[in-house]
C-alpha cells in the first residue's frame, strides 16, 4: 500500500510520461538508499570518504541498480530498512539514550511494514540490538505500548486494500472484502505454496550455492571479503551492531532460502542492504593499518573509490536501458 500511495503522487508529477513518472519513484528511492547506506557507514566508524565509496558500490550492484530503473518495490524496501537501521545506531550511540529514539526508529519499521512484509525477518535483529544496547529502556510500558501503537498503525496502511476493493477498482493485485481477507493477503497466503518448497537435501545443494553465488555477484569479491572482514571486527568491537548486521542478514537469507520464485535474487536486497555496511567496516579498517605503515594518511580512504568505480565498470552496460 505505501508503494501504490507513492507512486500516485509520482504519476501526478508534470514530467515525462506516466511510465517515466513511475519508475522515477524506483530512482528516487535507490538515490535514497545510497545517501543512508553512507550515513549508516558513518554510524559505524567510516570515515567520509570510506562511507560515500561504499554507499556508491551499493547502488552500483547488479541487482540494486536493475530496481532503480524500473517500477519494482525492492529499491524503495531497501531504502526503508537502511533508515530503520540509521535510526536505531543513532539512538545506541546516543548519550543519554532517550525513548523518542528508539520509538523513531519503530516508527521507521512500522512505515516499512506497509511495504514489503519481508522485513519482518530482520525485526528479531532489531528487538536484541535494543535489548543488548538498553533493556531498561526497551522494555519500559511507555516504550513498548508505544511500539505497539506504531506497529499496529503501520499495518493499518492494508487497510487501503479494503477501501480499494469496496470500490471496485479497474485493476486489483488481491482483494479483500473483511478482516480475515485482509489478513490473507497480508500473509502471503495466495503465495502460500511457495514457502518452504525445498527439502533439506535440494537447499544444500542447489539453494546455498545459488544464494552464495548472487550474494558474491552484488558484492563482487573486494566487497564480499571486506563484509566478513567488517562483519569480524564488529563482533570484536561493537558486539550490538555486529549481531544486528549479521543476525538481520541471516534472517532475511533464511527465507529467501526457502520461497520458491522465478527470480529469488531480489528477496536478497535486504541482505545486500545489510552486507554493504559491513563492508565499510573492512575497508575502514584496511584504509587504517595502511595508512599506519605509509605517508599518505587519510588521503589513502580516497582510493576506496575505486570499489563503485569498478561497480560502474561492470553493471552498467546491463543496466543501461536508454
Amino acid at each position: 500500500p505505501l508503494y501504490l500511495v507513492l507512486s500516485w503522487a509520482f504519476s501526478r508529477l508534470p514530467v515525462g510520461n506516466l511510465a517515466w513518472r513511475v519508475n522515477l519513484l524506483s530512482a528516487v528511492a535507490a538515490a535514497l538508499f545510497v545517501l543512508l547506506q553512507c550515513r549508516l557507514a558513518r554510524l559505524l566508524g567510516a570515515s567520509p570518504a570510506v562511507a560515500a565509496a561504499v554507499a556508491l558500490a551499493a547502488g552500483f550492484g547488479p541487482v540494486l541498480w536493475s530496481q532503480a530503473t524500473l517500477a519494482e518495490v525492492y529499491s524503495l524496501a531497501a531504502a526503508l530498512l537502511t533508515g530503520v537501521l540509521v535510526a536505531l545506531l543513532a539512538w545506541g550511540g546516543g548519550e543519554p539514550r532517550r525513548e523518542r529514539g528508539l520509538l523513531a526508529a519503530t516508527a521507521v519499521f512500522a512505515l516499512a511494514l506497509g511495504h514489503h512484509l519481508t522485513i519482518v525477518f530482520a525485526a528479531p535483529a532489531c528487538v536484541l540490538y535494543a535489548l543488548v544496547v538498553d533493556r531498561r529502556l526497551a522494555l519500559r510500558p511507555r516504550v513498548l505500548l508505544g511500539a505497539l501503537a506504531l506497529g499496529l498503525a503501520g499495518l493499518s496502511q492494508y487497510l487501503l486494500i479494503l477501501w480499494r476493493t469496496r470500490q471496485g477498482a479497474a485493476y486489483l493485485g488481491s482483494t479483500a472484502r473483511n478482516l480475515p481477507e485482509l489478513f490473507g493477503v497480508m500473509r502471503g497466503a495466495q503465495f502460500g505454496n511457495r514457502l518452504f518448497a525445498y527439502d533439506l537435501g535440494t537447499l544444500v545443494s542447489q539453494r546455498v550455492p545459488l544464494m552464495a553465488r548472487a550474494i558474491a555477484a552484488e558484492l563482487g569479491p573486494a566487497g564480499l571479503l571486506l563484509a566478513v572482514a567488517g562483519l569480524v571486527l564488529l563482533l570484536r568491537r561493537r558486539r550490538p551492531e555486529g549481531l544486528l548486521l549479521g543476525l538481520g542478514a541471516l534472517g532475511v537469507l533464511a527465507f529467501a532460502l526457502n520461497y520458491k520464485v522465478d527470480d529469488p535474487k531480489v528477496f536478497l536486497v535486504p541482505v545486500f542492504a545489510l552486507s554493504w555496511p559491513l563492508a565499510a567496516v573492512g575497508l575502514q579498517a584496511l584504509c587504517e593499518a595502511a595508512a599506519a605503515r605509509t605517508r599518505l594518511g587519510s588521503r589513502l580512504a580516497l582510493l576506496a573509490l575505486l570499489l563503485p568505480a569498478l561497480q560502474i565498470g561492470l553493471h552498467f552496460k546491463a543496466s543501461d536501458h536508454s
